[in-house]
């Protein structure tokens, strides 16, 4: 099943590559190549067999600008967020993700490779964000800063979300992905069809929030996804 679902999964995207290309080419179709994106992800789950439940999405706003947390146990977890979340964001993820065929292009227009490792890479990352803000985007951001070494247990989060969301002014909206890691283990060749779950909290606010507070935001959010965690990962 690995070797069918990565097959079905780059056909699909080489049928829709073309088309997608052309958006990225041009800024001003870049909602259009994230809507196309969105389309491949959702077929790639249909004809991989694997079907994502909706968990507390009733509040949300999908107009609405936010940073986006969750916990990264797979790479599963990017098709279900494009698939699951009608709205207009970018990733914000580790600059290693350029080096796949898969991301690369997307990388280069649309979403926003960050290298930690680098004080000036990560300031032009920055401003990138910021930019997308301005855009109108949303931004997606794994708080854990990748995939965790240890999973279904969450890794310490990174400050940067929080500090980007105090100042920019944008709500943090933490869901978590209980299932994902069973379906398509990091690091192993194996893959499997089934029920997965995408349970959204509601957003938290940060009007108000100086900069001191982006250890509290953090912890907050760690918690409450942590809890979820706890509740739902021995589940079927």
């Amino acid at each position: 099943f690995f070797f069918y679902f990565y097959t079905e999964l780059l056909i699909w995207f080489l049928l829709f590559f073309p088309f997608v290309n052309y958006c990225l080419q041009r800024p001003r179709l870049h909602p259009r190549a994230h809507y196309l994106r969105r389309q491949w992800a959702r077929i790639v789950l249909i004809f991989g067999g694997i079907r994502y439940e909706k968990i507390g999405f009733e509040g949300w706003d999908p107009k609405r600008q936010y940073i986006y947390c969750c916990n990264h146990f797979s790479y599963l977890d990017i098709i279900v967020l494009l698939a699951a979340f009608p709205s207009y964001f970018a990733f914000m993820a580790k600059e290693s993700l350029m080096k796949v065929p898969l991301f690369r292009e997307f990388f280069k227009t649309i979403d926003i490779p960050v290298d930690r490792e680098s004080r000036e890479k990560s300031a032009t990352a920055y401003k990138r964000a910021v930019g997308a803000i301005q855009e109108g985007k949303g931004l997606v951001i794994f708080p854990e800063g990748g995939i965790a070494e240890i999973w279904p247990r969450l890794s310490e989060f990174k400050d940067g979300p929080f500090d980007m969301a105090i100042r920019q002014k944008i709500a943090v909206l933490p869901f978590t992905l209980p299932d994902d890691w069973k379906k398509l283990p990091d690091s192993r060749q194996l893959a499997f069809p089934g029920k997965i779950r995408v349970i959204l909290h509601p957003a938290i606010e940060v009007e108000g929030l100086k900069k001191e507070d982006k250890e509290r935001l953090r912890d907050e959010v760690f918690g409450i996804i942590e809890a979820d965690l706890k509740k739902y990962i021995h589940e079927n």
